[in-house]
């Protein structure tokens, strides 16, 4: 519901050209998010043998860890590829990311908490 709501925000700014001068990587980001966003969760949410909740603190640690190398990943491949004239292009990146990230630590905290529920039953 989160990617539908955002995406159908970005089509509403890309409708009155409010996108910025690097529309291109405002899709690339918002495409990216989201499907880290679902690999991420769908990883958290198949690991079941948590025992602990100190596991659990360390599988949505882990994860946004991954997220977060995987995003500075984008961005300099980004800048090596198409070389933007100024870095004003990293505003809707820094935008979305927040947005992305709450999400994900709510979604992922639900997930550890009903996983150490069910071990300690």
């Amino acid at each position: 519901m989160l990617c539908i709501s955002i995406g159908l925000f970005l089509v509403g700014l890309h409708a009155f050209n409010l996108l910025g001068n690097y529309p291109n990587f405002v899709w690339v980001t918002y495409v990216f998010l989201s499907v880290l966003l679902f690999i991420v969760v769908a990883i958290a949410a198949t690991s079941k043998n948590v025992k602990s909740p100190s596991q659990s603190l360390s599988i949505v640690l882990g994860a946004m860890v991954i997220k977060f190398s995987m995003s500075l990943l984008l961005i300099v491949v980004y800048v090596v590829f198409t070389r933007p004239e100024n870095a004003i292009f990293i505003v809707p990146f820094f935008l979305l990311y927040p947005i992305y990230t709450a999400f994900e630590v709510h979604f992922l905290i639900q997930i550890s908490k009903k996983e150490t529920k069910q071990v300690k039953k």
